[in-house]
């Protein structure tokens, strides 16, 4: 019974992996990503690792245990290459030093640090997901903090510049081991972070969490900064402005676009810029991503008139569903006030877009902030609705199920005759028609609302319409087109903002036109394009010196650059890397357990599991020894084919010579010798290799 359950277990728990996993890893195979993730190919330069100590996850002083763990680095540290970055970095102390630990040469996972006279302030600390993200089975990628670990003492705080999922996704995982230091950011930032570190079980109080307010200048340290206002997708988007020692700025732009009209928050103020620009800025170090883009970027009103148009042009007898972002406070804003004017309930699951509902109400600008309180129709927006729910009262049919017998509400057949404080009542039904659904999973995100409903074989109808108020972000087009390709196999209008003509997103990010506006208001000496592939940083560079900046640099994770009114300088490389979310631990790409995965995914798994009886509890055969062979990922079974089975079996009992009397010895020539020679024989017969696990027993 031992036997059975182990065998069960094991090979339960990695057919699921291995089937989670299979497409996205021989897509990552063939990408250029896995030199980083795998130490063997990438540049040795980008691959060093510091130190093997590990930093306690906890401090005893903490109550709360955190959900998160992280695994040991093994590497051993190389003392004369910690010294020789020492003495680099020594040499320009008077300086500000520039690392970029992540953001560089891909969009996503950002964290920047700077360092001045011997400390160390992080701005940013963000997670990554795209197509490379399902790493064998994890979640995401964050950026490997190992370089900054070695210097705990010297990092005076972390800074936020705004709450989109690249800026602050790891910082949960990763604050307490990086020492719990300080964490200044805005309201909005510090609402969305007390909700992820209450969910990954993480003690934090507000003498952690600092709220600033623009302007507001604050000195840590050797450092001296303040957030200074910025329009983007999300409300709240701040630039870093640091006091360099020659008297000027370093401007760290974080995300950003010229929005005069943001729905949400003040329009981008260019006298700010003007100013910002006269007192003197050395160095901008500034988002790339549409930096290959000609033009100029638009305005959030635009996008709220093109999804208007849109919504127009669905059929008004069927359910219409939006989705977008769910940090995209001023899209769903504009969606909620085109749900009343179309006499349409705007509905949004649980998740992440009513995690934000609550967020937004507590800052003061909630998704209902736009309703007209005068108008006919105030519709009531229904949050927290389970996905589950929604499938079910909307499955296939032309209105919610059933939730009570009486609806002699509508006998008049007004469509909205219902008094307003009843409308929302479980007695009164809502056809399809009644309902605007607000849906995340516009990049394809498998767990969330859209694609769930997407997987619903029967859910949405031909008279239904989905409208996509987004664009994939650069690493997501796979999980998209998927996404795309089950939708329109279900018969639904899908709208796209560039396949069908209606402008129903507009990015949050600055295009050329835009950058070079930039340049002229604030005119630095030095522009160091960050937060972007490298196509686009490279793009930004050369923009940059078209429009007479003096000194630029196409910076790199892992590069440490000296800022100085001489310019900018590559002094030297430190440890960088990724670290991927694996559940509730956060694991090295080359660990143990995501080896053994690559290894199952690739090469299939045999599990043996061999019981050897007392000499008086023999079966009726007379046989004292059992085994079990149970296979994944080589046969459309778990039992192995009889060619198999012979081959394995004959190797165990060729082998029970080395198997140890009860009690002595662990049995592992035992194993080792079943092992190889079960390699041996799938190899033959199937041209695999596959992970191969022993287990024996010696009944009682």
């Amino acid at each position: 019974l031992a036997a059975k359950a182990i065998e069960s277990c094991v090979s339960g728990c990695i057919h699921v992996a291995m089937h989670r996993t299979l497409f996205q890893a021989h897509r990552l195979l063939q990408r250029s990503r896995l030199a980083l993730l795998q130490p063997s190919l990438a540049p040795r330069w980008h691959t060093t690792r510091l130190s093997s100590s590990t930093v306690p996850l906890l401090d005893k002083s903490v109550t709360k245990t955190p959900d998160t763990t992280i695994e040991a680095v093994t590497e051993a540290a190389d003392n004369d290459k910690v010294d020789a970055i020492q003495q680099q970095l020594a040499k320009h102390a008077d300086d500000f030093v520039f690392v970029p630990l992540g953001g560089c040469g891909e969009v996503g996972m950002n964290c920047s640090l700077y360092g001045h006279k011997g400390q160390w302030l992080m701005i940013d600390l963000g997670q990554c997901f795209d197509d490379r993200s399902d790493f064998y089975g994890t979640e995401g990628y964050i950026p490997d903090t190992t370089f900054i670990e070695q210097r705990l003492s010297d990092l005076q705080a972390i800074v936020i510049t705004h709450g989109h999922e690249d800026h602050i996704g790891a910082v949960a995982a990763l604050w307490q081991r990086l020492g719990s230091k300080p964490i200044y950011c805005s309201p909005m930032v510090y609402h969305m972070l007390k909700l992820r570190f209450d969910k990954a079980n993480v003690a934090i109080t507000d003498a952690d969490l600092h709220v600033l307010q623009p302007h507001q200048t604050t000195t840590v340290g050797e450092f001296e900064f303040h957030l200074e206002p910025m329009t983007h997708s999300i409300p709240e988007s701040y630039a870093v402005l640091l006091r360099h020692p020659s008297g000027k700025h370093v401007f760290h732009t974080g995300d950003w676009r010229l929005d005069d009209d943001p729905v949400v928050g003040p329009p981008v103020d260019y006298k700010r810029l003007q100013e910002i620009g006269d007192q003197g800025v050395l160095a901008m170090l500034g988002d790339s991503t549409n930096a290959s883009v000609k033009g100029a970027s638009l305005s959030e009103q635009d996008a709220i008139t093109g999804l208007r148009e849109a919504m127009q042009a669905c059929n008004p007898e069927g359910l219409m569903v939006v989705s977008c972002f769910s940090s995209s406070v001023a899209r769903i804003q504009g969606v909620v006030k085109l749900a009343q004017e179309m006499g349409r309930t705007p509905m949004i699951p649980m998740g992440a877009m009513a995690s934000m509902a609550d967020i937004s109400k507590q800052c003061g600008f909630g998704f209902d902030s736009l309703i007209d309180e005068s108008a006919d129709f105030v519709p009531k927006v229904i949050e927290n609705v389970g996905i589950r729910d929604v499938i079910s009262h909307f499955h296939a049919s032309n209105s919610l199920s059933q939730l009570s017998a009486d609806d002699e509400s509508n006998q008049d057949g007004s469509e909205h005759s219902v008094p307003m404080k009843d409308r929302f009542h479980p007695q009164y039904n809502l056809a399809r028609k009644d309902v605007l659904l607000l849906a995340t999973g516009c990049q394809g995100e498998p767990n969330a609302a859209l694609p769930r409903l997407a997987g619903a074989s029967t859910f949405f109808t031909p008279i239904d319409s989905i409208i996509f108020s987004s664009r994939p972000i650069p690493g997501n087009e796979v999980g998209v087109r998927t996404l795309l390709n089950a939708l329109r196999k279900t018969g639904v209008n899908v709208i796209e903002s560039e396949r069908d003509g209606f402008m129903t997103h507009v990015s949050g990010h600055p295009y050329r036109d835009d950058l070079k506006r930039m340049f002229e208001l604030t005119r630095p000496d030095i522009v160091i394009p960050v937060h972007g592939e490298y196509i686009m940083q490279d793009d930004h560079a050369e923009l940059a010196r078209e429009c007479g900046v003096k000194h630029t640099m196409v910076p790199s994770n892992g590069g440490a650059y000296a800022i100085s009114p001489q310019g900018v300088e590559e002094i030297c490389r430190v440890p960088s890397g990724v670290w991927l979310m694996d559940g509730t631990t956060v694991r090295h790409a080359n660990s143990f357990a995501l080896k053994g995965r690559r290894h199952v995914t690739q090469e299939g798994l045999v599990v043996i599991s061999v019981v050897r009886q007392p000499p008086k509890k023999v079966d009726r055969k007379n046989k004292r020894i059992k085994v079990m062979i149970s296979t994944v990922g080589l046969g459309e079974k778990t039992s192995p084919s009889n060619e198999l089975s012979k081959g394995i079996t004959d190797a165990v009992f060729a082998n029970l010579k080395l198997w140890p009397l009860p009690g002595r010895g662990p049995g592992s020539e035992f194993r080792a010798q079943v092992s190889q020679e079960t390699i041996s024989v799938v190899n033959k017969v199937l041209g695999k290799r596959p992970r191969v696990v022993v287990h024996w027993f010696d009944a009682q």
